[in-house]
């Protein structure tokens, strides 16, 4: 009993200095209960996701777009086998894989525990899921996850039987964040996670490219006719980056008056258009939603419309 006071003495320390050198600060969404696999944030890439185990069980979860690997790890605290915490009193999320994760937790009055390897200046999601545990006298204790930065930021509180999660998103500062759990509201016990899953942000990046969908004009166009459209290659294009265009105000491209753009991306005639052989250069420019942008010159060119001949075929040809 006195080695196991000591040793909890130690790791206190240790958690309270670490909560003043290390750390971002994490701005903390609403809860989110893990009642299935859909509640596990797909934001982002994946990094690493932890299972709170003594037993070195690694569950693999299948959601609906991505294999997740829950690799066990012992946390710098009380970390339990998987005994079936939250499955025994009938909890069940509908993944055998996902119950395994939630059947064990790391728990304690407050601890603290590092992510390690980050990318400096990078926008990183962690999501931390509460000790799955259904048992009547714990299941409704709540937990609170912090930054560990000396004005502390903390998430609400989520419950154990919930299975609440707590999801997070902070820029890191420096290759390391610590992540603060302590009781929430009412709990005069112990604190408990069953894991949790870290997601990174691609860093956001100019449109590589401008396109358009055509660069043929016909002969003559009036003014308001529709020319092309405008689209933009990015790279953040799956995270739901959006683009607006514009004509570069530039004396070097007088073309410009002739033309306009429309509801976004619709290149239009802005007066009436030249015939056969005349060229045009625009300089487009592309902005994406964090007000990076792209320039590029694009030529577009008035040509002849192709003229169907009619043959004339003779009887006598035919019998021929």
């Amino acid at each position: 009993m006195i080695e196991w006071i000591k040793a909890w003495v130690v790791f206190v320390v240790t958690a309270s200095l670490s909560a003043t050198t290390l750390g971002a600060p994490i701005s903390w969404q609403p809860i989110v209960d893990i009642k299935s696999v859909d509640d596990i944030s797909l934001a982002g890439n994946l990094v690493e996701a932890r299972n709170a185990t003594s037993d070195g069980i690694s569950p693999v979860v299948f959601t609906a777009t991505e294999v997740i690997e829950f690799v066990a790890q012992q946390f710098p605290t009380n970390t339990t086998p998987t005994v079936g915490f939250f499955t025994r009193e009938g909890g069940d999320t509908g993944s055998f894989e996902l119950n395994m994760v939630l059947d064990s937790q790391a728990f304690g009055p407050e601890f603290v525990f590092s992510l390690t390897g980050l990318q400096v200046g990078s926008e990183y999601q962690i999501q931390i899921i509460a000790g799955g545990d259904t048992r009547s006298n714990l299941g409704e204790l709540n937990q609170r996850a912090g930054d560990a930065e000396s004005l502390e930021s903390f998430s609400d509180d989520f419950s154990r039987g919930g299975v609440g999660s707590a999801i997070g998103t902070f820029t890191a500062d420096d290759t390391t964040q610590m992540i603060h759990i302590i009781p929430g509201t009412g709990n005069p016990q112990f604190a408990a996670i069953s894991g949790y899953v870290l997601r990174m942000f691609e860093p956001p990046t100019p449109p590589s490219d401008i396109l358009l969908s055509h660069d043929r004009i016909d002969p003559a166009s009036p003014s308001g006719s529709f020319i092309a459209t405008l689209d933009a290659i990015d790279l953040n294009d799956t995270t739901g980056d959006t683009h607006s265009f514009e004509l570069v105000s530039d004396a070097a491209f007088p073309d410009h008056a002739l033309f306009t753009i429309t509801n976004g991306n619709q290149l239009r005639a802005a007066a009436d258009l030249g015939d056969v052989g005349t060229s045009y250069v625009l300089r487009i420019r592309a902005t994406d939603s964090t007000s990076l942008i792209l320039e590029k010159s694009l030529n577009l060119s008035v040509l002849s419309i192709p003229q169907i001949t009619k043959i004339e075929h003779s009887q006598s040809m035919l019998r021929a």
